[in-house]
């Protein structure tokens, strides 16, 4: 079975004999958004985008559910390390559960003027949707789209965009770093922001995509390698590996907590036993076999 949502692709994982009557009773994570006629005029979203990434599912989710990530990592893009980073306030919108996920709500205790009473959720619905919502006093918002599909170990997929609702009164979305301070980088995040519009073709935006991607593709990478080697070694789990004091690791905590009672990918035998090597950066940043073939329209630019 399977249904195109908001121009997505959705398949039900099964063929059996009751597969269409159970993917019948069970709605995927769409974006509420985009199909709500009430609406229509005020949310959209910008191309989608897809890559195929040398990291897995479980590391992939975990570093979007990092709160205090985006500032250090994606420095010069749409954040500087050395200004942005600040303490925040971490409550839960929906706790912790298997078929649920979770939801919780931040508040920069150190935001930039003007933007004090802009509020910064991160949503994580099983198995793969996060999506990490900047929202306005007006009812404006700003949201990073994210699916991540497993495609075998230490790799996954990632399905993209952004989505900008207007305000009540038609204001416009608000900036995706409320806490973001520097003149160049405000400047470089408007850039990055129109450059992924449909205002170019569909080609260009996915050439301007590795950018983003790119900054923290070699922390994700290694930090899984790394990670499964110690408890290959030790025997310890991540609770023994990591110290997370901070409400900032809230995100990280909680995904690693749902992952021990729900259980993460189920590989074959094989394959599990094997130890994820550590690429080279040729192969890491290997743009061409991780979309380009892949994409009809970035062939079609050749």
């Amino acid at each position: 079975p399977a249904q195109v949502r908001h121009g997505l692709l959705w398949i039900w994982g099964d063929s059996s004999a009751d597969a269409a009557l159970e993917s019948a009773l069970v709605e995927p994570n769409v974006v509420e958004e985009l199909e709500d006629p009430a609406m229509e005029g005020r949310a959209a979203d910008f191309i989608w985008q897809h890559r195929d990434l040398p990291y897995g599912w479980e590391a992939a989710i975990e570093n979007v559910v990092d709160a205090s990530h985006v500032a250090v990592t994606h420095h010069n893009m749409i954040s500087n390390r050395y200004t942005d980073p600040a303490p925040m306030e971490i409550s839960w919108v929906r706790r912790p559960t298997q078929m649920g996920g979770f939801k919780f709500r931040m508040r920069h205790l150190r935001p930039k003027k003007g933007m004090e009473n802009h509020i910064s959720t991160t949503d994580f619905r099983p198995p793969g949707m996060v999506h990490n919502r900047a929202t306005a006093p007006n009812g404006g918002s700003t949201t990073l789209l994210l699916y991540f599909a497993p495609t075998k170990p230490g790799w996954c997929r990632l399905l993209v965009s952004f989505m900008v609702v207007k305000g009540e009164k038609g204001e416009d979305a608000p900036s995706a770093m409320p806490n973001a301070s520097s003149a160049g980088v405000e400047l470089r995040q408007a850039a990055f922001a129109l450059l992924q519009s449909p205002l170019f073709p569909r080609w260009f935006v996915h050439v301007i995509a590795p950018l983003f991607l790119h900054q923290d593709l070699v922390f994700l990478h290694r930090q899984q390698a790394i990670l499964q080697r110690w408890q290959r070694k030790t025997g310890g789990t991540w609770r023994q590996a990591f110290w997370t004091p901070a409400q900032t690791d809230t995100g990280s905590v909680a995904l690693r907590r749902w992952l021990d009672q729900n259980g993460g990918i189920e590989w074959s035998p094989g394959a599990a036993a094997d130890v994820l090597p550590v690429l080279s950066k040729e192969l890491l940043f290997d743009t061409y076999h991780g979309h380009t073939e892949h994409c009809v329209h970035c062939q079609q630019a050749l």
